[in-house]
């Protein structure tokens, strides 16, 4: 279904809307719009819901209704606004078809400190830099209209004069600050709140407008449901950017490749690490859009690995494997752990199912002994026994290099899992990785130096 189809069902009562095939939306898509102006100087009351809406829409005779509502701008309004959702350079045409859609001179989209009315985040378009600056450093915390602002209900429209009485307003020191910029009036709507913050989009109007007439505001509120969507899906899109971001700047100092599959068993991210051992060709490769083992058997068992792992669960017993993959060009296999998890684990969000964490024991370095002891709560030796069963040992070759029977190290190793709540290696695994997230440095020398240190 296009953008178009789909917006017949979301938009307003009015003229029917005709769906029409449209191209992928650009920033010059704005540029095709006329710009309107109004010197009417008349106040208006303001207009809120469906049912206002409706009445607001049919004030006018049905010729000059065309004139109010255009079906092909308000569908290209709404598509340039879903577009800067995911494409920042759209933002800009997006805003400026909301100038021009609603005949105002500027927007801005402003966060507020609910507590002190200051301004946290500002994007605006048709305002001075200077006039913004100015109004975020000083004017925003005197402003008489924020206050009254925070109370007003999400979604309702409201405008400077119905928010504070209009011998007061004008006689304030925000009133003089925007007389002079020639920004007097807006038509505003609350779009996000919480305890400690909300956010407002405004629409300014400049003296020669005049204040908000009825039929502005009822040309806006079509546009309302999709402005405050748009904007609130931009905001987590933003957020979900930098939480990966500054996730991946720590995924790609680890000392193993990671790789995060979505439910369908394909990679959403791989780290630096995993994208090298995959281009060195040692044992795994990249195709089709799946990681696969080259041997058929290994790959035969990975495959079931990551599709358990990746299951939906109806328990919250959250199952993981250790597979071991031989490598063409290596003596010692690969050991990739499969670790399924939650959205709280990570990344923040339910798209990522499982973490594969990919060793290398050739390269061997491995995680920092003060960081295992810091985040596992271990002593140095139950840390030191850690990381070398990490770097691709087992229990037994760890424990002719650290120079301690068998026994001893199985002693050990239970007293880890106690420690750690863990009941298997991939638990250990899985704690061990999201310790070395939240701790550094994060890698120390080859296991083998560690070793003979001991």
């Amino acid at each position: 279904m296009g953008v178009r189809s789909f917006l017949e069902k979301e938009s307003p009562p009015g003229d029917a809307l005709r769906a029409k095939q449209l191209g992928h939306a650009t920033p010059n898509a704005a540029s095709r719009y006329q710009y309107q102006r109004r010197d009417d100087h008349s106040s208006a009351p303001v207009v809120s819901g469906e049912a206002e809406q409706r009445k607001a829409m049919n004030r006018f005779p049905r010729g000059k209704r065309a004139n109010v509502f255009d079906t092909e701008r308000f569908l290209d309004v709404v598509e340039l606004l879903y577009a800067s959702t995911v494409e920042d350079r759209c933002l800009p045409a997006a805003f400026k078809s909301v100038i021009d859609w609603a005949g105002a001179s500027g927007v801005a989209h402003l966060k507020y400190d609910g507590r002190t009315g200051a301004t946290l985040r500002s994007e605006t378009l048709g305002l001075d830099p200077g006039t913004e600056d100015e109004y975020v450093a000083h004017y925003s915390t005197v402003d008489l209209r924020v206050t009254p602002a925070l109370a007003m209900p999400m979604g309702r429209v409201y405008t400077d004069h119905s928010l504070v009485e209009d011998g007061i307003y004008r006689s304030s020191e925000i009133f003089d600050f925007l007389v002079r910029h020639h920004i007097p009036h807006i038509m505003a709507v609350t779009v996000a709140k919480d305890d400690a913050t909300f956010s407002t989009f405004s629409l300014q109007r400049s003296l020669k407008q005049g204040r908000v007439l009825a039929d502005t505001q009822a040309r806006f509120l079509p546009l309302l449901p999709h402005l405050r969507r748009a904007l609130r899906i931009r905001e987590a899109m933003q957020a979900a950017r930098a939480s990966h971001v500054a996730l991946m700047e720590v995924v790609n100092r680890l000392p193993f490749g990671v790789i995060f599959p979505d439910q369908r068993c394909k990679p959403i991210t791989i780290s630096q690490l995993a994208e090298s051992l995959i281009g060195r060709r040692i044992g795994i490769n990249y195709v089709g859009g799946k990681i696969q083992a080259v041997h058929p058997d290994d790959d035969r068992r990975l495959q079931r690995a990551i599709a358990r792992a990746v299951a939906p669960r109806a328990t919250n017993v959250i199952p993981g494997s250790t597979v071991t993959v031989r490598s063409p060009r290596r003596t010692r296999p690969i050991v990739i752990t499969i670790i399924p998890v939650r959205s709280a684990d990570l990344l923040g969000e339910a798209v990522p199912r499982c973490m594969l964490v990919i060793n290398d024991p050739d390269p061997s370095l491995v995680p920092q002994i003060d960081v295992v002891m810091r985040g596992l709560g271990l002593s140095y030796a139950e840390a030191m026994l850690v990381c070398l069963l990490f770097s691709g040992s087992s229990l037994r070759d760890v424990s002719e290099k650290l120079n301690v029977s068998i026994n001893t190290s199985k002693s050990q190793l239970k007293a880890i899992y106690r420690k750690t709540n863990c009941g298997s290696h991939v638990d250990l695994t899985k704690a061990l990785v999201l310790a070395m997230l939240s701790n550094g440095p994060l890698v120390g020398p080859p296991a083998d130096a560690i070793a003979e240190e001991k």
